[in-house]
């Protein structure tokens, strides 16, 4: 799998890339919208289906830490990117869209699971242990 990013990276079609192994997709995702510094200002919407969980619970889904990778393709470079992963013997999931809309949304079989500003998402992250400690 790995060599399939990087093909895909080397070739200047992805944006953004986070690995899942330190909590899972919902974290991949959190992290990919809050950005390194906490500075992120679009958003992300996620809509995970019946059929992709293949049976798991969402919450196993969603945060199990195994290996793979949650990329922002390229507006337009799609194709070229399932080409990629296709001669890797690999397919792609497509997870949702990034959007102007500072939101962190994951619906799961179209029940809205997560819906967070940004802003909360941030004070969570940056602020989370203070508080928790005090």
């Amino acid at each position: 799998m790995i060599w399939a990013v990087i093909d895909a990276i080397e070739a200047g079609h992805i944006a953004a890339c986070q690995d899942i192994s330190d909590g899972g997709v919902a974290v991949a995702l959190a992290e990919m919208a809050l950005g390194g510094f906490g500075t992120g200002e679009l958003g992300v919407t996620a809509s995970i289906t019946e059929e992709t969980l293949d049976g798991l619970r969402p919450d196993k889904w969603l945060f199990t830490e195994s290996s793979g990778f949650v990329m922002e393709v390229r507006a337009g470079h799609e194709q070229q990117v399932a080409e990629i992963f296709a001669d890797h013997g690999l397919e792609l999931l497509e997870l949702g869209t990034v959007t102007s809309d500072p939101r962190f949304q994951i619906s799961v079989a179209d029940e809205s699971l997560i819906n967070l500003a940004l802003d909360e998402a941030r004070e969570a992250w940056t602020n989370g242990l203070a508080e928790a400690l005090t």
